[in-house]
């Protein structure tokens, strides 16, 4: 089953905060494609970096670096 028609529920619910949006298992799978553009794609192992981080609840990297996602760091 895909969870791409989702998204439209992920971003219609952020209230015009976001534009994109993604779903991973805690096994760093990428449950969600590009979806027409509306979709993240994770490359390499960036799914499983943040899949890692939710399944231990040990965000001390997310905090020191930032979180990379299709190539692209972005610091909470």
């Amino acid at each position: 089953m895909s969870w791409d028609s989702y998204i439209d529920n992920l971003i219609a619910a952020t209230t015009d905060h976001a534009d994109r949006a993604g779903i991973i298992g805690k096994d760093g799978s990428q449950w969600t494609t590009a979806y027409g553009g509306k979709g993240i794609v994770l490359q390499g192992n960036e799914a499983a970096a943040i899949a890692q981080c939710f399944s231990s609840s040990n965000f001390q990297t997310f905090m020191a670096s930032g979180v990379v996602m299709e190539g692209y760091q972005n610091t909470i």
